[in-house]
């Protein structure tokens, strides 16, 4: 069935002479001729070239390829695990057979329980992503990186959170500009006890995004989101945003996270980068993504509690806080009463956090992020 969708690339295209014996060309089965077999696979990507999903950002049809030539020119990684390039979705008769043709694709890969990495076009494709994952989880949490929050009617973000079978439980927008950002959306994302985190709160504090994307089923990187001095390559590209680097480490959050199962990198134009710079820069986040997908560990404190440490604490007229600490990774989670503690089927939820928020809870304040999830577990 995959094969039917997906075209094979071509090598002379792709590779250059100069690639050393340990780059990834030499350590990733690509679509070329023969379909890759995959057996064993645990990450696969795909591009998606239809000039009619560009939009404004003329040239992101063609963006896949323009990473693919300088990722596979990067060194592998110590760790390793098997992954497979299965080439391209091209562009079909009509815009809805070129979708059709991605959302069977990832359909397929979630059902092989294989983890998608989509590149090329814009984050529309989201959600097609986010439906391939409704049939795994009831719950589906989903972490976009992006400059802007739209939340307006039509938009793929609006038509995920107003699905009347969704499945999402939580939305979090890491990196988002309020100057570029309508109040109603913001206004929205209050009412629903989504996380919105701006990117100022970002600044020089990347580690608060890890929690949020360990909890992520699907990550969504808008490469807009990255400033323009450093990212030329993307339409109305903004003077401000995310560092180069800031952005590789937010892919590596993605690839440690045990629950994301899919991830896109869009919005990037060759057509705007006029050196190179921007392709590198998204074979690089490519890179940090796969680099941290084996240091998956896995863990849960409530199948696991004999791995983890136990802090109980009572702040003053309200809840009994509850925290973990791992003593493998030295991460943290809280835990979240169900609203109806003592019946049946009443297990709480465990949720990452960071040791800022038990330092909050240890100063008698209420962690903000324990308190969106509290409300939203008893809605």
């Amino acid at each position: 069935m995959l094969e039917s969708f997906l075209h094979p690339l071509n090598p002379d295209t792709l590779f250059s002479s100069d690639q050393l014996p340990g780059s990834l060309a030499n350590h990733i089965s690509i679509h070329t001729k023969q379909f890759p077999d995959l057996s064993g696979v645990k990450v696969a990507l795909f591009g998606v070239n239809d000039q009619r999903l560009d939009g404004l950002n003329v040239g992101a049809s063609q963006g896949a390829d323009a990473c693919r030539r300088e990722f596979y020119r990067l060194m592998k990684p110590k760790s390793w695990l098997n992954v497979v390039d299965l080439g391209n979705v091209d562009a079909g008769d009509t815009l809805e057979d070129t979708l059709f043709a991605v959302q069977t694709v990832l359909h397929e890969l979630s059902a092989l329980d294989i983890c998608a990495v989509v590149l090329g076009g814009d984050e529309k494709l989201a959600s097609l992503q986010y439906h391939a994952l409704k049939n795994r989880s009831a719950s589906i949490e989903l972490v976009y990186c992006g400059r802007q929050i739209n939340l307006r009617e039509g938009s793929w973000m609006n038509r995920i959170v107003l699905d009347e079978s969704s499945s999402l439980f939580n939305l979090t927008t890491l990196a988002y500009q309020t100057y570029l950002t309508e109040q109603e959306s913001l206004d929205a994302m209050e009412r629903l006890f989504f996380d919105p985190v701006r990117l100022g709160t970002l600044r020089g504090r990347l580690g608060i995004a890890e929690p949020c994307l360990r909890s992520a089923h699907l990550a969504i990187f808008d490469c807009g989101a990255i400033r323009a001095s450093e990212f030329p390559g993307t339409f109305d590209a903004s003077p401000n945003g995310l560092l180069n680097e800031d952005a590789c480490q937010l892919a590596r959050y993605a690839g440690m996270s045990d629950r994301c199962s899919s991830v896109g990198f869009y919005n990037f134009s060759p057509v705007f980068d006029k050196q190179g710079v921007s392709a590198r820069q998204v074979a690089q986040m490519l890179w940090h993504f796969l680099e941290g997908f084996p240091l998956r560990r896995n863990e849960d404190p409530l199948d696991k509690p004999d791995q983890f440490l136990k802090y109980r604490m009572a702040l003053k007229n309200t809840h009994e806080l509850i925290f973990y600490k791992s003593q493998a990774s030295d991460r943290w989670w809280m835990e979240i009463p169900h609203p109806k503690s003592g019946k049946l089927n009443t297990r709480p939820y465990i949720i990452p956090c960071d040791y800022e928020d038990y330092l909050m809870a240890a100063s008698e304040e209420l962690p903000d992020r324990w308190w969106r999830f509290y409300q939203k577990y008893s809605l």
